[in-house]
């Protein structure tokens, strides 16, 4: 592998430019730092000095349910977490971020480092295929009988209200 010479370019260039948010935190969860997609996310220029899940509009966690914050420092490992936010005055359905949180300390300082994706297309997709397969579930509940007395646009307007 050819060695990369990344001298010449700031390290804060290179996190602004990458297409997940970044921020630095505090142990207390107070936003030390923050990338430009991070603070793009999240309606405001400069988040510093702001408490994480506020600047994030107090999303509700998901997925393990654990606060990835609270699980790095107390584990010392990554953490990784889906956060769920409510739609706003800005966006008409809710969005989703996968977290991942991992401590990085030093003899006299200690700092969470948490990275943001945005995964809502793929949730929602998700949705939508566990809605798809719910409502051919509930068409398999039907008696052939039923089926057979129904007419081909009757079937058809019964499988959309399912999906709906």
């Amino acid at each position: 592998m050819a060695d990369i010479n990344l001298a010449g370019i700031a390290s804060q260039e290179i996190l602004n430019r990458l297409p997940e948010g970044v921020a630095v935190l505090a142990p207390s969860g107070t936003i030390v730092w923050a990338n430009q997609w991070f603070n793009d996310w999240f309606g405001r220029v400069d988040r510093v000095g702001e408490d994480f899940y506020s600047a994030l509009g107090y999303p509700e966690v998901q997925s393990p349910g654990v606060c990835p914050l609270e699980a790095c420092l107390k584990q010392h490992q990554v953490s990784r977490a889906t956060l769920k936010r409510e739609p706003n005055e800005t966006t008409a359905k809710p969005s989703y971020f996968q977290v991942q949180a991992v401590c990085v300390a030093d003899p006299t300082d200690s700092r969470i480092v948490v990275t943001l994706r945005d995964i809502t297309d793929e949730v929602l997709q998700e949705q939508k295929l566990a809605a798809i397969h719910q409502a051919g579930a509930r068409l398999t509940d039907l008696k052939p009988d039923e089926i057979f007395a129904m007419d081909v646009e009757q079937r058809i307007d019964l499988l959309k209200d399912n999906i709906r």
